[in-house]
């Protein structure tokens, strides 16, 4: 039908999508209604599960096995997460894809594939009651798989108790990074915190005109690369952290040194109204120019109603985030 699809899968949910024109979307319907009924899960070794497992070993060595900074990251955040449903990265652990069956892949698809365990989001030309009437013929024929209970793996992520420095070394890698994770926070269970935090981080390290930037690359020079971030998107807890890359001749001690120096002095001496300002009204406008996009706001859309947020959040966002003020981002 000349349109696009494809899917992701998050640490709290999977996504699937479909852009088409405006007349196919009861086709559409229809085919995501399917998804929910007819999918083939059987032992046969050229079969589509197997195959696809295969698929995804190969996804994970590329990704992951053959990128020592992927490798790093996955084991910080596995520390970071220890004990919380998001310890496992996405893709899973190389010895789990491995012994997966296709018994499990049907266990799962019985339980979760259900209407009452979908949501729905269509941007675009249509009335909601276009898309009503079309999700009563196609999805309101399914009955309910009646093994999803509603219950979420989400539960607070525990702080850690001791600072813990982790190191990886490859001799595939020809610059080193540097970085340091802090307890952080998620918008849906804090988003006042959650939304100075991301003004203030990215005050501090948020591109070529942030503080760190300026400082460590700009100034002392020794640093390429600088900056700070932080996960907020979650539903649960995710971290805050500074990440800085070395200068020829400038040594990794040298490095952290010279970040929490400057991050020090920036605490001491506070932001300026001005670069907060700055912060903010991007902030504010890109939420904005977002909503040009259909598809882009599909997807905000959908993510956060998948792990309980209320889509006001969005709508009021550009007011709600200038009314930041320099202390709370501080």
């Amino acid at each position: 039908l000349g349109g696009q699809k494809n899917a992701l899968t998050s640490c709290d949910y999977t996504a699937y999508y479909e852009r088409v024109a405006k007349q196919h979307l009861g086709k559409m319907m229809e085919l995501e209604a399917e998804r929910m009924t007819d999918l083939i899960i059987d032992e046969d070794p050229d079969g589509s599960f197997i195959t696809e497992r295969d698929v995804v070993r190969e996804e994970r060595r590329q990704r992951i096995e053959h990128n020592p900074n992927a490798i790093l990251q996955e084991q910080v955040l596995g520390e970071f997460w220890k004990g919380h449903p998001y310890e496992i990265t996405v893709i899973g652990l190389m010895e789990e894809v491995e012994a997966l069956t296709p018994q499990d892949g049907i266990d799962f698809y019985r339980k979760y594939y259900s209407p009452e365990n979908a949501i729905l989001v269509v941007a675009g030309d249509v009335t909601g009651e276009e898309v009503k009437e079309l999700a009563a013929d196609d999805y309101g024929q399914i009955e309910p798989s009646g093994l999803v209970d509603g219950t979420r793996k989400w539960q607070d992520v525990a702080p850690l108790g001791e600072t813990k420095e982790m190191v990886h070394r490859d001799p595939k890698v020809r610059q080193p990074s540097w970085s340091r994770y802090y307890y952080g926070t998620s918008t849906i269970r804090d988003p006042e915190f959650a939304l100075a935090l991301d003004v203030g981080l990215s005050v501090l390290g948020g591109g070529f005109t942030s503080m760190l930037y300026e400082a460590l690359v700009e100034d002392q020079k020794v640093a390429i690369s600088a900056g700070s971030a932080a996960w907020t998107s979650l539903h649960d807890q995710g971290p805050a952290f500074l990440y800085a890359s070395p200068s020829p001749g400038v040594s990794m001690e040298e490095l952290e040194t010279a970040v929490m120096a400057e991050l020090e002095k920036i605490l001491e001496d506070g932001f300026d109204d001005e670069d907060v300002e700055r912060v903010k009204n991007s902030m504010a406008a890109e939420a904005i120019y977002a909503r040009d996009s259909q598809q882009n706001m599909a997807q905000i859309f959908g993510g956060w109603l998948a792990i309980g947020g209320d889509v006001n959040y969005f709508v009021e966002y550009p007011d709600t985030v200038r009314a930041v003020t320099t202390q709370d981002a501080l």
